[in-house]
């Protein structure tokens, strides 16, 4: 049997040789199979079709309805228009075909049938004593078993081990592939290595073992398995007349899943962290997808890196909806590389042709690359496919031809050879003013809301013109300002030598601008930069990246994207630990006023449950003000460990961000920024992606979800996805942060 995610049940009515379903309503009807023994029909209809004896089907994400045509020696395939074709097989039983068309290969009795993600097709090629696979190609190979009768090979490859009339198959998204082995009594699972392993029975045929180890039962002839999301596995133990469930074994509060359920009350929020046990490094990404009536809440996921167990960077990617353009600033020169993670979540292949251009706009490098369904790729840009070379500093633009996620990635290599990371904002194009088009947006200040400089910090201004004109501006840094005084003027001296508080930027179509503080010593300097566009140009996109050296070494990068000014955001946060000690986590907020004059800022934090956490309180900028503080600092009363979302409301504009500082087992200073969401914007129940997330023993994810606008309460799931486009049994640890979870 095979269900669809419509609720429709699929049933291999074997004796009546035809395919059966079930819908919803409990109504039953043939689709496949005219009720006589035989073959005909491909080409037309699956209900003139003639089958025989069949005895598994499957389905794929597109609809697509596979069948196990036993006694015919062959596969068929039933797609969404009631269309029946062949797709394994030649009617002729034998064994042959392997590395050539699966339409050319025979097949001998095939009882079981599976789909993974990509599209490969796994056969039980029972007669054969083998599995065998088709991919998306159509290309047909054998990946296990060696043919004849018999038993072993635990532990090595796959295609070395023998097998014993193999009945059913099923796959997860992990790639791993699930075999009841009839003839043996055995269950054996095929990992994405190819190696094969038992895991449940004991090749005695009977019953015993319910309550213990799978591997320590015993089993009676089984015939089918089957996989739940939550990574459960249910067999037919059809010579016992049970069907009997394995579960994977974790620890409290863990769960490997392949989709994991959410339900968020308004300014509330849920986490989850995987676990870091990935054996290789494994990459992919997230999918947000909101029940029906709901809508889909903002996110972040925070991917630390820790070699040897010591955390060494953190970088923040934003939940974001797929694009079908944008821009990025790029940067590849010695230490410093710039990575692009792209993500397919569409039925189709996108075609997304990309180009470079220096500091001055010039184009020079092009290309385009396919991304299959469902697929994910993440690669530098001096790499394949991209191939901009091994120096360059300017811009990367993308179009798609259907939309896609996207996240940019900085890495700076350090002294020590520690490889920290900064998330770089994708920009979308925007038209130049023009007499014909005066379209008025995009043409605001955009702000930074910190900066600091000094003692072993430093900031870079990292400006991107979207658009095919030349823009013209001022950056500007202003200090915080006090009770009595607004915001002055921050004079700052540049590396390359320039001083002032204002500094004039004209950048050519496609082209970018930087400007670096020269991080002086006798103190550390903070505020906020604010990017001013001249009267008829459009604002930059961009970001500033503060960085932090201590004795020599480079031990921190984090990058503020620039942001509109609003009334009312949200952002998340938290803390636990003893503050500025190994292993503590502190979240603190930076805000800038984007007035002119005296702004009431009110500050509300709420817990995940989404109810108040510490009573509200209040603060005053000055005009052009811009105060930073510890979450803790503002709310003494909060718990020492805490999680939660912090609601920041004004009179007037202002411009916010979230900065997440952690101390690593060595007692450095590690940082990474939580962007806010704007509360005012209004709610979306479209999917939205992590763009790229990863897991191994070194790396590990924590996903942030979070009430974002006003009013909302969100319910529904998110789904891990790999490169391959499979979804993937990723084992996390619900409502617990990264920080608790791998202390340093």
């Amino acid at each position: 049997m095979a269900a669809d995610g419509a609720g429709n049940l699929f049933i291999a009515d074997r004796f009546n040789h035809r395919i059966r379903k079930v819908d919803s309503a409990g109504v039953i009807t043939t689709v496949a199979g005219t009720g006589d023994y035989g073959f005909s029909g491909d080409g037309g209809p699956a209900v003139q079709a003639q089958l025989t004896q069949p005895r598994g089907v499957a389905l794929d994400g597109a609809g697509n309805l596979f069948i196990a045509d036993t006694i015919n020696h062959r596969i068929r395939k039933v797609d969404a228009a009631g269309v029946i074709t062949t797709v394994g097989g030649t009617g002729d039983y034998g064994f042959s075909g392997d590395g050539g068309p699966a339409t050319a290969a025979q097949l001998y009795k095939p009882n079981g049938v599976a789909v993974d993600g990509a599209g490969n097709l796994f056969i039980a090629d029972g007669g054969h004593y083998r599995v065998r696979k088709v991919d998306a190609a159509g290309v047909i190979t054998t990946v296990a078993g060696t043919g004849p009768f018999g038993f072993g090979g635990d532990g090595g490859p796959a295609v070395q081990a023998a097998l014993s009339n193999p009945w059913g198959v099923a796959v997860d998204g992990g790639g791993n592939l699930f075999i009841a082995d009839w003839g043996n009594s055995w269950i054996h699972k095929v990992d994405a290595a190819g190696v094969i392993t038992t895991v449940a029975g004991t090749g005695d045929y009977g019953f015993s073992g319910d309550g213990g180890p799978a591997v320590d039962a015993r089993l009676n002839a089984p015939a089918g398995v089957a996989l739940d999301g939550a990574g459960n596995l249910f067999i037919a133990d059809w010579g016992n007349h049970l069907v009997r469930k394995l579960t994977p074994v974790g620890g409290s509060g863990t769960s490997p899943a392949e989709t994991e359920s959410f339900s968020i009350p308004n300014l509330g929020g849920w986490t989850t962290t995987s676990n870091g046990t990935e054996r290789t490094t494994r990459e992919g990404y997230g999918r947000i997808r909101a029940d029906a009536g709901s809508t889909t809440p903002s996110g972040i996921a925070i991917i630390g890196y820790r070699p040897g167990g010591v955390l060494v960077a953190e970088a923040g990617v934003p939940a974001s909806e797929p694009v079908r353009e944008g821009r990025i600033f790029a940067e590849v020169n010695g230490p410093v590389n710039t990575g692009l993670a792209l993500a397919n979540p569409n039925d189709a292949p996108a075609t997304i042709d990309f180009y470079f251009t220096d500091t001055d706009g010039a184009r020079f490098a092009e290309g385009a690359y396919v991304l299959d369904a469902g697929r994910q790729i993440a690669d530098f840009l001096n790499e394949t496919p991209f191939n901009g070379g091994d120096k360059l500093s300017g811009t990367f633009t993308f179009t798609s031809s259907l939309p896609i996620a996207v996240i940019a990635l900085r890495g700076f290599t350090n002294r020590d050879g520690e490889f920290l990371m900064t998330t770089l904002p994708v920009a979308p194009l925007a038209t130049p003013l023009t007499p014909f088009n005066t379209d008025t947006a995009n043409t605001g200040t955009v702000y930074f809301p910190h900066f600091a400089d000094g003692s072993g910090w430093a900031t870079q201004v990292i400006l991107v013109n979207p658009t095919d004109d030349t823009i013209a501006g001022t950056v500007r840094f202003l200090g915080q300002g006090s009770a009595t005084a607004a915001a002055a003027p921050a004079v700052r001296t540049l590396e390359d030598g320039r001083t002032g508080s204002s500094f004039e930027y004209s950048i050519p179509p496609n082209g970018s601008y930087r400007i670096v503080t020269s991080n002086p010593p006798g103190g550390v300097s903070v505020g906020s930069v604010r990017a001013i566009p001249d009267n008829g140009h459009r604002a930059p996109s961009g970001l500033v990246i503060f960085s932090f050296t201590s004795a020599g070494k480079t031990v921190l990068e984090a990058g503020v994207p620039a942001l509109a000014a609003g009334s009312a955001f949200r952002v998340y946060v938290e803390s636990s630990g003893t503050p500025e000690q190994a292993g503590s986590i502190r979240t603190g907020v930076a805000i800038t006023n984007a007035a002119d004059a005296v702004n009431t800022v009110t500050l509300e934090v709420t817990g995940l449950d989404g109810t108040l956490a510490a009573p509200p309180d209040t603060l005053t900028l000055p005009p052009s003000g811009q105060v930073s503080r510890f979450i803790d600092e503002l709310f003494d009363s909060l718990p020492p460990d805490f999680s939660g979302v912090l609601r920041v409301t004004s009179t007037a504009e202002v411009a916010v961000v979230g900065l997440r500082l952690r101390y690593n087992r060595r007692g450095e200073l590690k940082m990474t920024t939580t962007p806010p969401s704007i509360e005012t914007d209004p709610p979306t129940m479209m999917d939205r992606y992590f763009a790229h997330i990863v897991d191994s023993a070194w790396w590990s994810t924590q996903f942030i979800l979070f009430s974002g606008t006003a009013g909302e309460a969100s319910s529904g799931t998110l789904s891990f996805i790999d490169t391959a486009g499979a979804l993937w049994d990723l084992p996390t640890t619900n409502g617990v942060s990264e920080g608790s979870a791998s202390p340093d």
